[in-house]
């Protein structure tokens, strides 16, 4: 009997195409080797058609490349959101979810994850790697660089991509190989979760009374397990994630795992020590820092049910965990959660879309929720969850907003205010550090008159025009509006 399946493939149109089968076999979610014109592709077959058209002679699947499926009956209803949702192609859409040794590309399987790579991997017994990196910045700092980004990063990266991301040279490594700090292996699959050694914490930290009583909101959601979506509204260090580790502890008690995302790699060292702390290796980290042997072994740890909780940016969400009973969005107002490329999806929301696909719970956390976020809580689509004080009622950091029209007319146009100059003054005579963040994109986020203050704005969404390519244009970054930097003020017409 023969069989019809629809099949993507790596090609720039947006239409999957229809293969024939002679084999009763099982080939949903799979990679297979098709003909298309005169050049094999490697396609992914999503569907089987009953009816298929008659009039029409099918070209055969040659080879079915994976023994097991790559997707879950989730993951592919969120494959078919982001292709209805999305202006993009089918593949571009499955190669989102799919980790990065498994994406769809031309004429034939990728193989190369198959091959054994030597691996760069931080030595478990060292017992204070940040003491070991302070001492290396000062006699061998090339060293303390690759240290560093193993450490912060997870641990382990291939020998030709540790190269490439510390700009150090290959006899960096053998020294560094030389003094036990780190290890060279070969490994043709699996990869070891490598961490700088954490000692283990049996049971959390006491909850207040204000996280309790959240906790058990959330519980109700459990028992049974339905879609809810929480929002916790809480103060910077008010212990959301405490909150998240005890509902967490709630769902490994059922059996089910749980997704947590945070919005960058960067914020991912600090949760994942608290995590892992506590759940040791029942947690995995995954992100694009890792090399795509690591990643695709955490991949398969997750699919294999070896892990029960992953963390990690946008990607982590596409964990394929067949019992899934929670997913954490942390920071959920984060811009960088909406992705810069192609298929420009927002995981925030991709996150609640899969949890309604389960019928399982989603926590989104933030000391600032975005507008759209906070409007369901408002309106009931959510349930809103507050924490008001911060842990042992901490006083907040004091806040000063400095009118820079003011400063200008003072003391004339100047980079820095009095009060931050005096404040950064006052902080190095005690011996302490300051950090000066700017939040922009462009040459000047806004473009004033020093004589009266106007401010040069968008006429769309009247916002102010940031200053690009050294002065010569102005744009806006919400519509688009670019115009050429005026010579004289529109308003008092000086220069």
């Amino acid at each position: 009997m023969v069989y019809y399946y629809e099949v993507v493939l790596p090609v720039a149109v947006r239409q999957t195409y229809t293969y024939c089968y002679d084999k009763d076999d099982d080939i949903f979610y799979r990679r297979v080797k098709v003909p298309l014109g005169v050049k094999d592709y490697t396609g992914f077959v999503i569907s089987r058609i009953d009816k298929p058209d008659e009039n029409i002679t099918y070209k055969t699947i040659k080879s079915v490349i994976d023994k097991e499926p790559l997707l879950t009956d989730d993951l592919a209803k969120l494959y078919k959101l982001i292709l209805k949702e999305q202006f993009t192609y089918p593949y571009i859409a499955l190669n989102t979810i799919l980790p990065p040794v498994l994406k769809l590309y031309k004429y034939t399987a990728r193989k190369s994850y198959e091959k054994e790579e030597e691996i760069v991997i931080l030595n478990q017994s060292i017992l204070n790697t940040k003491r070991i990196i302070d001492d290396l910045l000062k006699k061998a700092p090339a060293q303390a660089i690759i240290l560093q980004i193993l450490l912060t990063y997870g641990g382990e990266f291939t020998r030709r991509e540790i190269v490439k991301f510390s700009c150090k040279g290959y006899g960096v490594i053998k020294e560094l190989e030389d003094k036990k700090y780190i290890k060279l292996v070969k490994r043709k699959d699996e990869v070891s979760e490598v961490m700088a050694p954490i000692k283990r914490k049996v049971g959390g930290t006491k909850l207040t009374a204000d996280q309790c009583k959240i906790v058990n909101s959330i519980k109700n959601s459990l028992s049974p397990i339905v879609f809810n979506e929480f929002l916790i509204f809480g103060v910077t260090g008010s212990g959301k994630t405490e909150v998240y580790m005890a509902v967490i502890d709630e769902v490994l008690k059922l059996g089910k795992q749980a997704i947590v995302l945070v919005p960058e790699i960067s914020l991912t060292t600090q949760i994942w020590e608290r995590f892992y702390e506590r759940y040791q290796d029942k947690v995995v980290l995954s992100h694009s820092g890792l090399s795509d042997t690591h990643r695709l072994s955490i991949w398969r740890k997750i699919k294999s049910c070896e892990v029960k909780i992953v963390i990690g940016p946008r990607s982590a969400l596409y964990a394929p965990f067949n019992n899934l009973g929670l997913i954490v969005v942390d920071e959920e107002q984060s811009l960088t959660y909406k992705a810069n490329e192609n298929p420009r999806i927002n995981s925030r929301d991709l996150a609640i879309a899969r949890a309604k696909i389960l019928d399982i719970p989603v926590i989104l956390g933030s000391a600032t929720p975005s507008v759209e976020t906070f409007y369901r809580a408002q309106n009931n689509q959510s349930t809103l969850l507050v924490l008001q004080e911060r842990i042992n009622k901490l006083d907040l950091p004091e806040i000063e907003i400095v009118d820079m029209r003011e400063e200008f007319k003072k003391r004339g146009t100047q980079l820095f205010s009095e009060t931050l100059k005096t404040e950064i003054q006052r902080v190095l005579r005690s011996g302490h550090q300051a950090i000066i963040f700017l939040n922009r994109r462009g040459y000047s986020r806004f473009v004033r008159c020093s004589n009266c203050g106007y401010t040069l704005k968008c006429i769309n969404c009247d916002i102010s025009l940031t200053l690009h390519g050294y002065g010569r244009k102005l744009l806006c970054h919400y519509c688009g509006l670019e115009l050429q930097r005026p010579q004289n003020c529109p308003k008092c017409n000086s220069e």
